[in-house]
């Protein structure tokens, strides 16, 4: 086989110098290497994230704890202060108490039966590296939220095109 001439050498393609062939590993490399998916993923995720965190700022706020200890039994927000018991309060009410215990002190009771293993598993594993299981919870929520949010923007994409994939994406964050 005759070698081919250098890509400068060669004139606009013809019989003498071919195009380069397109490799189709690289092709998929820089449909990766694309932010549009990552931008519509990442701006879905910070728009309504900030809408879940004012509600749920107001919600707290306007209704507070309650009288019973049933939203926080673990005692998770009492030594926050009123700003950051506030600001906690979006994170660490409702099934995250419970996925809290769960990371913390395993399965003790038959009501936490109802909860998959997975998520606490993840939150007692990251826990040490963040020092602290609610930050450690609320680290893995975001990015298995925007992981999902990214997939979904993918193949919403490749079937009804990028426009349709965006609103998907807020939609479904919303």
């Amino acid at each position: 086989p005759l070698a081919s001439p250098p890509r400068d050498a060669c004139p606009p393609p013809s019989d003498a110098c071919p195009p380069p062939r397109e490799r189709p590993r690289a092709r998929r490399l820089a449909s990766l290497t694309g932010t549009r998916w990552l931008q519509g993923s990442a701006g879905a995720l910070v728009v309504s994230r900030a809408v879940v965190l004012v509600t749920g700022i107001v919600a707290f706020l306007a209704f507070g704890n309650g009288p019973d200890a049933r939203f926080d039994f673990l005692g998770l927000t009492g030594h926050l202060g009123a700003v950051g018991d506030a600001l906690a309060a979006p994170v660490i009410h409702w099934d995250g108490i419970w996925y809290l215990s769960l990371a913390t002190h395993g399965y003790q009771h038959l009501a936490q039966a109802a909860f998959y293993p997975l998520y606490p598993l993840s939150i007692a594993l990251l826990a040490p590296l963040t020092g602290s299981a609610p930050i450690a919870a609320f680290l893995i929520s975001i990015a298995s939220l925007l992981g999902a949010l990214i997939l979904l923007h993918r193949l919403t994409a490749l079937e009804l095109g990028e426009a349709a994939a965006r609103r998907t994406v807020y939609l479904l964050a919303l």
